[in-house]
């Protein structure tokens, strides 16, 4: 499951890159809209399967290789030129944001979002996450990809997995006592009042 899902986290922020750049030469982004919505959607009927350790991966995959070095730092970094590889203009992330926000239901996916963009005491490594460029794709993206590209289909990746030691960054801390309910409204008003 890392690889898979370390896999479709690539192909967001890819697509992400690609939806930025087509909107900046005023393409149009039906198409790569329609393909967000169709990964979102993945995504949220993963996680309402309820399966906890597939629930950690997939969150881990998402918020530690697209969420957090892709749309949280392309709101949050001052210096958003624009050019720095997977920077995408704060207007963009934050509309996908709010596509996330609409089309995946689960709570702690929302929470950490939330609290990356908002709590000034998030832990050190989600706090890095938003800081510094998007980890490098796995060997096995490039492989998949290039592989694609050729029209074939590819054969088996090496599994990824995180450092020894390492912990998810999803999990919030229980001290917050914030209601999911209450932290998804909070949000909501924040996105609003940037389009408004």
């Amino acid at each position: 499951s890392n690889t898979c899902f370390t896999h479709v986290a690539c192909l967001c922020r890819d697509l992400w890159v690609v939806i930025d750049n087509d909107v900046k030469a005023g393409k149009s982004v039906r198409q790569q809209l329609s393909l967000q919505t169709d990964l979102l959607l993945y995504l949220h009927d993963v996680l309402a399967f309820g399966i906890p350790e597939l629930n950690t991966v997939l969150i881990d995959r998402f918020l530690v290789y697209a969420i957090l070095p892709v749309l949280v730092r392309s709101i949050a970094s001052s210096d958003n030129r624009g050019d720095a590889e997977y920077m995408i203009s704060p207007a963009l992330a934050m509309v996908i944001l709010q596509d996330i926000f609409e089309r995946v239901k689960h709570a702690p996916l929302l929470d950490a979002i939330f609290v990356a963009l908002c709590d000034p005491a998030v832990p050190a490594r989600v706090a890095e996450l938003c800081r510094e460029s998007a980890p490098k794709v796995p060997p096995s993206w490039a492989t998949m990809t290039e592989c694609w590209q050729r029209g074939g289909r590819p054969t088996s990746a090496p599994e990824i997995t995180t450092e020894p030691g390492e912990q998810p960054v999803h999990p919030l801390d229980e001290r917050r006592g914030m209601e999911s309910n209450t932290v998804r409204r909070a949000l909501f008003d924040i996105l609003d009042g940037v389009g408004g």
